[in-house]
């Protein structure tokens, strides 16, 4: 059984595949530090077993999955320094274990929903130039939170 896929810090330029879903057991999932590009798998939010979640410093575009809203383990989102766009969506107020999520350096706007502003977060990292969000430090790459 594999619990953590660990592909940080390699020069891998291709997009994420749809099959990364079917690895349901999976608990890490640590992709950052590559060139992935395209937009995130919604099939990640069939991973019910998934912690955590690095697939910060890639390329990655559109929009963070709804999908995500399914991952009620989670407890690390870090997806900074990427090409995401859109809002950030409401359902991530809905995982009971969310402790910290990173979208710094993202392409990212509007208002961070007020579902979010209730859990409780040790570190919720965004670009306050472009999102509004009364909860949030702003950020900057240098202050990324490092759980």
């Amino acid at each position: 059984m594999l619990a953590i896929l660990d592909l940080r810090h390699n020069v891998l330029n291709f997009t994420i595949p749809t099959e990364v879903g079917n690895l349901l057991l999976l608990d890490i999932l640590l992709f950052d530090t590559n060139s992935f590009s395209g937009m995130i798998p919604t099939e990640i939010g069939m991973m019910g077993e998934l912690v955590f979640i690095h697939i910060e410093s890639n390329q990655l575009s559109g929009p963070i999955p709804t999908s995500f809203g399914q991952l009620s383990k989670v407890q690390h989102i870090f997806a900074s320094n990427n090409l995401l766009t859109g809002t950030v969506p409401s359902v991530l107020g809905m995982l009971p274990s969310l402790r910290a999520i990173n979208l710094v350096d993202n392409r990212l706007e509007g208002s961070i929903p007020s579902e979010l502003c209730t859990l409780p977060l040790e570190g919720f990292f965004v670009d306050c130039f472009l999102v509004s969000c009364s909860c949030c430090n702003c950020g900057h790459r240098e202050e990324r939170y490092r759980g």
